[in-house]
Protein backbone atom coordinates (compact mmCIF):
# COMPACT_ATOMS: atom_id res chain seq x y z
CA UNK A 1 0.00 0.00 0.00
CA UNK A 2 1.13 3.52 -0.74
CA UNK A 3 2.15 5.72 2.17
CA UNK A 4 0.05 8.65 0.98
CA UNK A 5 -3.68 9.36 0.63
CA UNK A 6 -3.72 11.46 -2.57
CA UNK A 7 -2.30 9.13 -5.21
CA UNK A 8 -3.00 10.64 -8.62
CA UNK A 9 -4.91 13.43 -10.33
CA UNK A 10 -5.78 17.01 -9.52
CA UNK A 11 -7.52 18.66 -6.67
CA UNK A 12 -7.52 21.57 -4.29
CA UNK A 13 -5.65 21.18 -0.99
CA UNK A 14 -7.20 23.05 1.94
CA UNK A 15 -7.00 23.27 5.73
CA UNK A 16 -9.52 23.46 8.56
CA UNK A 17 -9.70 22.70 12.29
CA UNK A 18 -10.79 19.19 13.36
CA UNK A 19 -13.88 18.92 15.57
CA UNK A 20 -13.65 15.10 15.75
CA UNK A 21 -10.79 12.60 15.51
CA UNK A 22 -9.94 12.22 11.81
CA UNK A 23 -7.81 9.53 10.21
CA UNK A 24 -5.84 10.26 7.02
CA UNK A 25 -7.98 8.91 4.17
CA UNK A 26 -11.29 9.58 5.93
CA UNK A 27 -14.10 11.21 3.98
CA UNK A 28 -14.70 14.51 5.77
CA UNK A 29 -17.24 17.32 5.73
CA UNK A 30 -17.58 20.83 7.08
CA UNK A 31 -18.86 20.99 10.63
CA UNK A 32 -20.19 24.25 12.07
CA UNK A 33 -18.45 26.41 9.45
CA UNK A 34 -16.11 26.14 6.48
CA UNK A 35 -13.23 26.64 8.95
CA UNK A 36 -13.97 23.36 10.78
CA UNK A 37 -14.21 19.75 9.57
CA UNK A 38 -15.33 16.39 10.97
CA UNK A 39 -15.57 12.83 9.71
CA UNK A 40 -18.40 12.60 7.21
CA UNK A 41 -21.56 11.53 9.03
CA UNK A 42 -23.82 11.51 5.97
CA UNK A 43 -25.92 8.38 6.23
CA UNK A 44 -26.93 7.10 2.79
CA UNK A 45 -29.76 5.13 4.39
CA UNK A 46 -31.54 8.36 5.40
CA UNK A 47 -33.50 9.90 2.51
CA UNK A 48 -33.51 13.60 1.75
CA UNK A 49 -29.82 14.25 2.32
CA UNK A 50 -27.79 16.97 0.70
CA UNK A 51 -25.05 15.70 -1.62
CA UNK A 52 -21.92 14.26 0.01
CA UNK A 53 -18.91 16.56 -0.33
CA UNK A 54 -15.97 14.65 -1.76
CA UNK A 55 -13.15 15.75 0.54
CA UNK A 56 -10.51 13.46 2.08
CA UNK A 57 -8.15 14.06 5.00
CA UNK A 58 -4.48 13.93 3.98
CA UNK A 59 -1.59 12.74 6.12
CA UNK A 60 -0.06 15.35 8.44
CA UNK A 61 3.47 15.46 7.04
CA UNK A 62 4.26 18.80 8.68
CA UNK A 63 4.80 17.05 12.01
CA UNK A 64 5.99 13.74 10.57
CA UNK A 65 2.73 11.80 10.59
CA UNK A 66 1.68 9.54 7.73
CA UNK A 67 -0.99 7.07 6.72
CA UNK A 68 -1.55 4.38 9.37
CA UNK A 69 -0.03 1.05 8.33
CA UNK A 70 -2.32 -0.86 10.66
CA UNK A 71 -5.99 0.12 10.90
CA UNK A 72 -5.72 -0.01 14.69
CA UNK A 73 -2.93 2.62 14.71
CA UNK A 74 -4.45 5.87 15.97
CA UNK A 75 -1.11 7.69 16.41
CA UNK A 76 -1.39 9.12 12.88
CA UNK A 77 -4.88 10.58 13.42
CA UNK A 78 -5.73 14.23 13.74
CA UNK A 79 -7.27 15.01 17.14
CA UNK A 80 -9.84 17.66 18.06
CA UNK A 81 -8.28 21.08 17.54
CA UNK A 82 -5.61 19.97 15.04
CA UNK A 83 -5.26 21.79 11.73
CA UNK A 84 -6.37 19.20 9.15
CA UNK A 85 -4.89 19.23 5.67
CA UNK A 86 -7.41 17.81 3.19
CA UNK A 87 -8.00 17.54 -0.54
CA UNK A 88 -11.10 18.17 -2.59
CA UNK A 89 -10.14 15.96 -5.54
CA UNK A 90 -11.33 16.32 -9.09
CA UNK A 91 -13.38 13.58 -10.74
CA UNK A 92 -11.13 10.68 -11.72
CA UNK A 93 -8.47 11.39 -9.08
CA UNK A 94 -7.16 8.38 -7.17
CA UNK A 95 -7.37 8.31 -3.39
CA UNK A 96 -6.47 5.79 -0.72
CA UNK A 97 -9.61 5.77 1.43
CA UNK A 98 -11.02 3.40 4.08
CA UNK A 99 -13.48 0.57 3.42
CA UNK A 100 -15.71 -0.39 6.32
CA UNK A 101 -15.26 -3.78 7.91
CA UNK A 102 -17.50 -6.54 6.61
CA UNK A 103 -17.68 -5.25 3.05
CA UNK A 104 -16.60 -7.25 0.01
CA UNK A 105 -15.94 -5.10 -3.07
CA UNK A 106 -14.85 -5.89 -6.62
CA UNK A 107 -13.05 -3.61 -9.06
CA UNK A 108 -15.51 -0.97 -10.26
CA UNK A 109 -17.98 -1.27 -7.37
CA UNK A 110 -19.66 2.01 -6.43
CA UNK A 111 -18.87 3.35 -2.95
CA UNK A 112 -20.82 5.65 -0.62
CA UNK A 113 -20.29 7.17 2.84
CA UNK A 114 -20.85 4.83 5.78
CA UNK A 115 -21.42 7.80 8.16
CA UNK A 116 -18.12 7.31 10.06
CA UNK A 117 -15.57 8.65 7.56
CA UNK A 118 -15.08 5.30 5.82
CA UNK A 119 -16.79 4.11 2.65
CA UNK A 120 -19.08 1.15 1.99
CA UNK A 121 -20.35 -0.63 -1.08
CA UNK A 122 -23.40 1.08 -2.61
CA UNK A 123 -26.61 -0.92 -2.69
CA UNK A 124 -26.72 -0.67 -6.50
CA UNK A 125 -24.15 0.25 -9.14
CA UNK A 126 -25.99 3.52 -9.74
CA UNK A 127 -26.71 4.20 -6.07
CA UNK A 128 -30.18 4.23 -4.58
CA UNK A 129 -32.26 7.40 -4.79
CA UNK A 130 -30.81 8.49 -1.46
CA UNK A 131 -27.20 7.36 -2.03
CA UNK A 132 -24.48 9.73 -3.22
CA UNK A 133 -21.69 7.79 -4.95
CA UNK A 134 -18.32 9.05 -3.74
CA UNK A 135 -16.07 6.83 -5.82
CA UNK A 136 -15.38 3.46 -7.40
CA UNK A 137 -13.17 0.66 -6.09
CA UNK A 138 -9.93 0.20 -8.03
CA UNK A 139 -9.17 -3.13 -6.38
CA UNK A 140 -10.98 -6.20 -5.11
CA UNK A 141 -11.07 -6.44 -1.32
CA UNK A 142 -12.95 -8.78 1.00
CA UNK A 143 -12.65 -6.89 4.28
CA UNK A 144 -13.44 -9.44 6.96
CA UNK A 145 -10.57 -8.30 9.20
CA UNK A 146 -12.82 -6.79 11.89
CA UNK A 147 -11.71 -3.20 11.25
CA UNK A 148 -11.68 -0.71 8.36
CA UNK A 149 -9.12 -1.41 5.61
CA UNK A 150 -7.36 0.88 3.16
CA UNK A 151 -8.78 0.83 -0.37
CA UNK A 152 -7.66 2.54 -3.57
CA UNK A 153 -10.59 4.37 -5.18
CA UNK A 154 -11.32 6.59 -8.16
CA UNK A 155 -13.33 9.66 -7.22
CA UNK A 156 -16.77 9.87 -8.87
Amino acid sequence: MASTVFLKGGGLVKEAVATTAIRPGHLIMWDTSAATVRTCNKNPASPGLTPTRKAFALENRIIGKGVPVLPTDTTQNYVIGDQVTYVVPERGAEIQAWLQTGDNVAIGDALVSNATGALKKALTSMGNDDEEIVGYSMQALNNVAGFDARLRIEVA
